[in-house]
């Protein structure tokens, strides 16, 4: 049986947000990085210590702000397994904030606002209010899940990067080697996920196919 797969109206933010790559060796720091950290990635995603909505939500944020239609169609989709509605989901695109409680919203924000920065200094206002609605150890495991997501964002935005290549169109900054090496494994980590996604969402891989289709014309 195949469901219906609706194309959610994520609005101009996404379009206005920045699409950003990874170089060979941006890409090993950061994974040799985030290795050093392995316990409490465990911790968040095994253990549930960050609480499995918040994560998605952050992860799909996250996907958003570095305008990443691979990662934000598998988060958007996986979110509603925990419990995050699809009304959720086109908020969080909309990367506004005040559309949460102020809790949820000042976490949003903070995790949004570390992407763009490239993880270095932010408003001090702006973390402040995060600090005074959540724990640091909170503030700690969002920044970390954002962390992982923008390496899987990274990555596989050179899959467009790569198919703009191969259309004669590439894209200025990016290098063909990065293209082929990081773009290729991420294509093939994605292809590990279609079964699962298939078997969860009860899709054939073409419905599925086709609803990726729609979600990345939304994001146009």
């Amino acid at each position: 049986m195949e469901s219906a797969a609706s194309s959610p109206n994520f609005g101009r933010p996404w379009s206005a947000s920045r699409k950003r790559y990874f170089r060979l060796n941006e890409f090993a720091t950061d994974a040799v990085l985030l290795a050093l950290r392995a316990p409490d990635i465990y911790a968040i995603w095994v253990h549930k210590r960050l609480g499995a909505k918040m994560r998605e939500m952050v992860m799909v944020t996250v996907s958003a702000a570095n305008a990443c239609r691979f990662c934000g169609f598998v988060h958007s989709r996986w979110a509603e397994h925990v419990a995050v509605s699809a009304a959720t989901v086109e908020r969080l695109y909309a990367l506004d904030p005040d559309a949460f409680e102020p809790r949820t919203g000042s976490a949003l924000a903070y995790a949004r606002a570390r992407v763009l920065a490239d993880f270095a200094r932010i408003d001090p206002a702006l973390e402040r209010e995060a600090l005074a609605r959540n724990s640091e150890q909170e503030l700690r495991d969002i920044e970390l899940v954002a962390r992982v997501m923008t390496l899987a964002n990274r990555s596989t935005n050179n899959i467009d990067a790569l198919l703009a290549r191969i259309q004669g169109e590439p894209v200025e900054g990016s290098r063909a080697l990065d293209e082929w090496v990081i773009g290729t494994a991420s294509a093939l980590g994605l292809i590990t996920m279609v079964p699962a996604l298939c078997v969860w969402r009860r899709q054939s891989p073409f419905a599925l196919a086709r609803d990726f289709r729609r979600f990345s014309r939304t994001l146009r």
